[in-house]
This record gives C-alpha cells, structure tokens and sequence, in this order.
C-alpha cells in the first residue's frame, strides 16, 4: 500500500513541478525522496537476507548459477544508478560529498542546490548516462524475460518503463522526459525511483515460488 501511494504521490509531483518551483514542492520532494529511500532500503536487506536462505535452499525455480547471475546483474544495475546519484548532487563542482554516508545514503534535506535545473542535464544527458542506464534497464529486462517466471506479479515494461514518450507532432525521448529539466532533488528522486523498482522486482524473484515454462 505504501508503495501504491507513493506511486501516486510521484505522478501527482511531476504536474506541480511543471508548473514551477516554491520551497514547498522542494519540501515535497525531498519528504518523497526519504519515503522511497526508506522502501529501498527495507527491500535491500530483505533480499540480502533471502540470498542467504537460498544458498542452503532453493526455493525459487532457478538453480545456483541462475541465482547469482540474477544476483550479480541486479547489483550491476543499482550500482550504475548509485553512480548517477553521486554524480548528480556533485554536478557543476558542487561540493555534496558531505551529504554522502559510508553507506552511499544521500541526505537530501542537506543538499546544496538542490532546486537547481541545470544539474541533470549535465550529469545525466550531456555524459551520456541516461542513454547507458536506458540501454541496461533493457538489458536487464530481456534477461529476465528470458528466466520465464510463471505468474510473475509485475508487469516488467511498466515496473521498469524506458520508453520514449510519443506525442502528436513528436517524439520525445526517455532520457529527456526523466532529466531535461526537473531540479536536482526530483532527477535525484526519479533515478531513486527506478532502484526502487529494480529492488522490488528483485524481492519477487526471490520470494515467489515460481516455475519455468512461461513469458514474463
């Protein structure tokens, strides 16, 4: 349910912040930062702990050598999008590394420049980093794809969407949808979102009790 709302809190975020910025909507999005942070890391240790328990037994369909190459790719994943992360709050010589734990956890409440526009588009599309992380969210959807998990809850093209956008006279990229112009703290918030995602999808695969024989 948590989750569910939060969903619809961040669809609800993306209309006011095209409809500009105050220190309201920047108090917003750092408060749905925090919440998907939190998720996030609730999701982590679940599924580390679930490694555990599938080393000694399997209780999903893959074998060994499925599992850490599931392991493996998801962690490649998150890994690229931390990555992004770090290079969005110290964009531009912004000095953010204070705000950094040892953990990678991000404070953003103590950002500097955190309403600031011009930062995603130079951390995420001018290094073409959008771009690799679109292009790994494929991959990375292919590959399970092609686990064939029957009754797997999520629908992977909409848990994990990098479509472009298509409008009447137009097309617009995902790149640009995701980090044209929102400010730092909700191009911050949207990579969170999409960690979150990864996590939650693989928090299913390792707790559904799924068999092989059918397409995602």
């Amino acid at each position: 349910i948590a989750i569910l709302f939060l969903l619809v809190f961040v669809g609800m975020m993306d209309a006011f912040m095209s409809l500009g910025v105050s220190k309201n909507i920047i108090n917003y999005a750092v408060l749905t930062n925090r919440a998907t942070n939190q998720i996030t890391s609730v999701l982590k240790e679940r599924n580390e702990e679930l490694y555990e328990t599938l080393s000694s037994s399997q209780a999903v369909s893959l074998d060994v050598q499925q599992v850490e190459d599931f392991k493996n790719r998801t962690k490649e994943l998150c890994n690229l999008i931390d990555e992004m992360r770090y290079s969005l709050v110290n964009a531009e010589g912004l000095n953010n590394e204070f705000c950094i734990s040892e953990t990678g956890d991000i404070n953003t409440p103590q950002l500097l420049e955190k309403d600031k526009t011009s930062l995603a588009p130079v951390a995420l599309l001018k290094t073409d980093k959008a771009t690799l992380l679109k292009n790994q969210i494929e991959e990375y959807k292919e590959y399970m794809k092609s686990l064939n998990l029957k009754d797997f809850p999520f629908n992977l093209d909409e848990i994990l969407n990098v479509a472009d956008t298509q409008y009447e006279d137009y097309q617009e990229s995902w790149e640009r949808t995701h980090f044209e112009g929102p400010i730092m703290v909700w191009a911050l918030q949207k990579l969170d979102m999409i960690k979150m995602n990864v996590k939650m999808v693989e928090y299913e695969v390792l707790t559904g009790g799924f068999s092989s024989g059918s397409e995602v």
